[in-house]
C-alpha cells in the first residue's frame, strides 16, 4: 500500500473572498475541525499517514496547526512556495521528500474513496500515473478527460479545452516517480496543463471511474456543500 501523499495547499483560495483573506483555503473550518483534517483524517484511515503538504499562502496557520503531525500519528513535512508555482512546480519543487510511489491530492476536494482499491488498481509497470476520473453527468465541472471504451486509460486529457471529453479530473491520483521525467525545465508551470496531455498522449495514464463527484471548497456553494454531507455524514457514524 502507497503510504504516502502530497497535498496541494499553496492556492490564494480567492473565490472564497473574505473567507481566505488571512486563513489558507485546505483550513476553513467544517464543523469543529479544518477542511484539511478532514481530508487528512480520511487518508489516514487507509494506511496513508506521510504526508508532504505544499502550502503558501498563510503557511504558518496550517504549520501552527498541525506542526509534524504527531499529535495524530502522522509525519507531515513542508514544502514552501515563496511564490505560487502551479501544481506542476510544487510537486517538483517537493521531489526530495517523495517516495517512489506517492498519491497527489488536491487541497480543496473531498472524495468518499477506497485508497486501497485505487492503489491495488495502479498497475506501475505500464503507466506513470492513475487518475480518480468522474463521468460530468450532470455537468457540474469542465470535462477535461476522454477514456477509452473499457474506461482503463486516458486516451486524451486538456484541462483547456473540453471538446469530446466527458469526463473529468477529480483531482486524486497516484503516481511512480517516473512522473518526473515530464516535468517541465521551468520553475513554475502546471501539472494539468503542461504535463498531463504529454503523458495521456503516450498512453500513460491509467483511469479509476468513480461514481460521485468530489466535494469542492473552493467556493462558497461548494463550501456549504462540503460542510453539510460531511457534518451529516459524521454524525451518522457516530449514532451507529
Amino acid at each position: 500500500m502507497t503510504e504516502q501523499a502530497l497535498i496541494l495547499a499553496g492556492g490564494l483560495g480567492t473565490r472564497l473572498g473574505d473567507i481566505t483573506r488571512d486563513l489558507p483555503k485546505p483550513m476553513v473550518p467544517v464543523g469543529d475541525k479544518p477542511f484539511l483534517e478532514w481530508l487528512l483524517d480520511h487518508l489516514g484511515s487507509y494506511g496513508i499517514k506521510n504526508f508532504v503538504l505544499c502550502v503558501g499562502h498563510r503557511a504558518d496557520k496550517i504549520q501552527e496547526y498541525f506542526a509534524d503531525g504527531s499529535a495524530w500519528g502522522y509525519k507531515i513535512q513542508y514544502s514552501f512556495e515563496k511564490e505560487l508555482l502551479g501544481t506542476g512546480g510544487a510537486i517538483k519543487q517537493a521531489r526530495g521528500l517523495l517516495h517512489d510511489r506517492f498519491f497527489v491530492v488536491s487541497g480543496d476536494n473531498y472524495l468518499t474513496l477506497d485508497y486501497r482499491d485505487f492503489d491495488d488498481r495502479f498497475d506501475a509497470s505500464r503507466f506513470i500515473g492513475l487518475l480518480a476520473c468522474w463521468r460530468n453527468s450532470p455537468p457540474l465541472f469542465r470535462s477535461n478527460v476522454k477514456l477509452s471504451e473499457d474506461r482503463r486509460i486516458i486516451e486524451a486529457y486538456d484541462y483547456i479545452n473540453p471538446a469530446g471529453k466527458d469526463y473529468v479530473d477529480s483531482g486524486i491520483k497516484l503516481f511512480s516517480k517516473a512522473l518526473f521525467d515530464y516535468f517541465e525545465s521551468d520553475v513554475k508551470f502546471s501539472l494539468e496543463v503542461d504535463v498531463l496531455a504529454k503523458i495521456a498522449a503516450e498512453g500513460g495514464l491509467q483511469a479509476y471511474p468513480i461514481a460521485e463527484p468530489p466535494l469542492d471548497v473552493g467556493t462558497p456553494d461548494g463550501l456549504a456543500n462540503v460542510r453539510e454531507k460531511l457534518l451529516r455524514t459524521s454524525r451518522r457514524t457516530h449514532v451507529s
